[in-house]
C-alpha cells in the first residue's frame, strides 16, 4: 500500500495483485505487520497481475462441504472434512446437484492441505459425508458407510442445530436430492450421540 490508500495489494514477483477484503488477506497473514508502505510510484511500477484478485489464502476455513479449485486449474474439488474428491467432469457435478455458484476459488497452498479420495464419477449417488436433502422436507442428513455393510450409505438425520454447528457444517452446502435417490436411514447423528455413532 502507499500513503493513506486504503487499498492492499499482494506483490509476487514481477506482478501485484489486490486484496478485495480485510478478511480475504487474513486467509495469507496473520497481522497487518505484513503490510509494507511503499511509494505510490513504487507500487504503480509493478504491473497488475492478469488474475486480478487473491483467491482465498492457506488460512482460509472453507468448512464442511465447500466445493473450490485453484485458478491454475479448472479442476473441480469437494472438501468433507480433511479429504478432497475431484469432480471428473460438468455432466457430473449438474446431475449431483451441486450449484456453480458455490465454487470458491483457493490458493493450491490450501488445496494441498486436503488428503485426495479419487474422484466422483457416480452421478447416481452421493459421495460419503455429503449433507443431503429432500425436496419438501425440512429434514437434513449426512451420508455415511453403512456399519453393518461398508458397500452401502446410510442417511443420518442432523437432529438438530447444535449438532450440524459444533460439527462445522455449512448450510448453503446442503445439497437437494430427489426422491428417486433412496438410503437406509442410519442412527440420528446429533451432539450427544457423536459425528461416527459412537
Amino acid at each position: 500500500m502507499f500513503g493513506d490508500s486504503p487499498t492492499i495489494d499482494y506483490a509476487k514477483p514481477c506482478t501485484k495483485r489486490p486484496f478485495s477484503s480485510a478478511g480475504k488477506y487474513f486467509t495469507y497473514f496473520t497481522s497487518w505487520s505484513a503490510v509494507q508502505v511503499v511509494s505510490e510510484t513504487a507500487l504503480k511500477s509493478i504491473p497488475n497481475d492478469v488474475l486480478g484478485f487473491m483467491p482465498q489464502g492457506p488460512h482460509y476455513d472453507p468448512k464442511y462441504g465447500a466445493l473450490v479449485k485453484v485458478v491454475t486449474d479448472p479442476k473441480v474439488y469437494l472438501l468433507l472434512g480433511g479429504n478432497k474428491q475431484w469432480i471428473t467432469s460438468e455432466t457430473v457435478f449438474t446431475a449431483l446437484n451441486y450449484a456453480w455458484n458455490w465454487i470458491e476459488d483457493v490458493s493450491q497452498t490450501l488445496l494441498d492441505k486436503y488428503t485426495s479420495q479419487g474422484e466422483i464419477t457416480d452421478t447416481t449417488k452421493h459421495p460419503n459425508y455429503t449433507l443431503i436433502t429432500y425436496e419438501d422436507s425440512p429434514k437434513v442428513y449426512r451420508l455415511e458407510p453403512d456399519p453393518t455393510d461398508e458397500t452401502n450409505r446410510v442417511k443420518r438425520h442432523i437432529k438438530d442445530e447444535a449438532t450440524f454447528t459444533s460439527l462445522n457444517f455449512r448450510w448453503d452446502r446442503i445439497v437437494t436430492v430427489p426422491g428417486s435417490e433412496v438410503y437406509e436411514d442410519g442412527k440420528e447423528l446429533s451432539v450427544n450421540v457423536g459425528a461416527f455413532g459412537e
